[in-house]
């Protein structure tokens, strides 16, 4: 008997380590939660990226919050989950191989949602969280059909060389000046990156500096929701 539950132990551990150890197979799309409409029908597209150690449940939090702000009901809001494991959640990879096969998917998994149809870039807005901002700018600068990045708190942008090449994007860059995990720093360098590198204040970056958005925006408490799909961005 003894060795019986000591098996049924190790298959438990086992099981548990392939759970946090090995990525969602590229067979399966990403996991993907979609609040209002279908993608391809709505008036316009949010879709949102959680930060490292997150998941659908916390960014159900966020599309929430987004909904009691005023966020209307023919806006899709896209929640996806990031393909590789933390202990306690998911993330979008720690290496740049990583990162780079997590936004060919996530780029894979938008057009399978919005096909040939939905809205113009314009209305399309990829907004993330910390390690989730930072892809979000990236696969912004990779994806034509996003016209709009809202990135809270980003921790690091691995494309932000390439950012000019997408001069019509719109960014906004919200950030706590008290972070702790990715410094305010961050988000003031892209912002001076784009601006020097565009050389036009439409299209490039700004911070909003403020204490009061700190890691808690993970939990949506303290978050700046977009407010909708049909406004600017780019903070003057």
């Amino acid at each position: 008997m003894r060795r019986v539950l000591r098996g049924i132990a190790a298959i438990a551990v086992a099981a548990l380590l392939i759970r946090r150890l090995v990525p969602r197979p590229d067979f399966l799309p990403l996991a993907t939660r979609v609040d209002g409409p279908p993608p391809a029908d709505a008036a316009g597209v949010i879709v949102f990226l959680h930060g490292k150690g997150g998941g659908l449940e916390i960014a159900q939090r966020m599309a929430r919050t987004l909904r009691e702000a005023g966020l209307p009901g023919n806006v899709s809001i896209v929640l996806v989950e990031g393909p590789y494991h933390t202990w306690f959640g998911h993330q979008w990879g720690d290496t740049a191989a990583q990162q780079a096969r997590s936004r060919q998917r996530l780029r894979e998994r938008l057009h399978e949602l919005i096909g040939d149809r939905g809205p113009p870039p314009d209305r399309v807005v990829v907004a993330g969280f910390s390690q989730g901002a930072g892809v979000a700018i990236d696969v912004a600068v990779e994806e034509p059909r996003i016209g709009r990045v809202a990135s809270f708190s980003p921790c690091r942008s691995i494309l932000r060389g390439e950012l000019p090449k997408r001069g019509d994007v719109r960014i906004l860059l919200a950030h706590g000046a008290a972070d702790a995990v990715c410094p305010v720093e961050e988000s003031r360098s892209l912002a001076a990156f784009s601006t020097t590198r565009t050389g036009r204040r439409g299209t490039s970056s700004s911070t909003d500096p403020t204490p009061s958005l700190s890691r808690s925006c993970a939990r949506s408490r303290r978050s700046r929701p977009i407010p909708d799909t049909g406004r600017e961005l780019t903070s003057p």
